[in-house]
């Protein structure tokens, strides 16, 4: 064969040996990968803390599904009528537009029981309360 007759012979056979030099080479070398390094103990500190600040934040939400009428943790009257008076519309009431929506009157919640009306008036935000508490139930299973 005359290398000057076929030139892309010559490159595929080249291209060919380059494969299973690299081949040849690469096989040692990847079988013999270092094993993962253990963590660092700084790394496991921060990793501890995100946890905390993570159960501290998922107790922020009530940890018993709302109830329709005010629960104990209501320290007051005032609170106990704020949160009667504070029912959320039926879904058919709600208006489509958002110029229809008029503001009646403004409350002053705690956090607590912020959460607890958005929690019983928001079908969706209690089941996904109810799956974080399953996820933290089963975590804590796990450990």
């Amino acid at each position: 064969m005359r290398i000057g007759a076929q030139p892309w012979m010559a490159l595929a056979m080249g291209c060919g040996l380059a494969a299973v030099q690299s081949q040849s080479l690469a096989g040692p070398l990847l079988s013999q990968a270092d094993p993962l390094p253990k963590p660092s103990a700084s790394l496991l500190r921060s990793l501890d803390r995100f946890e905390r600040d993570l159960k501290l934040l998922d107790q922020t939400l009530p940890t018993q599904p709302p109830k329709t009428r005010p629960t104990a943790s209501t320290s007051s009257a005032s609170e106990r009528e704020v949160l009667l008076s504070l029912q959320a519309p039926a879904p058919g009431a709600i208006p489509s537009a958002p110029q229809a929506v008029a503001v009646r009157r403004q409350v002053q919640l705690s956090l607590p029981l912020a959460l607890e009306v958005a929690v019983r008036n928001d079908p969706e935000l209690a089941e996904q309360v109810a799956a974080v508490q399953e996820r933290q139930g089963w975590l804590s299973s796990v450990r």
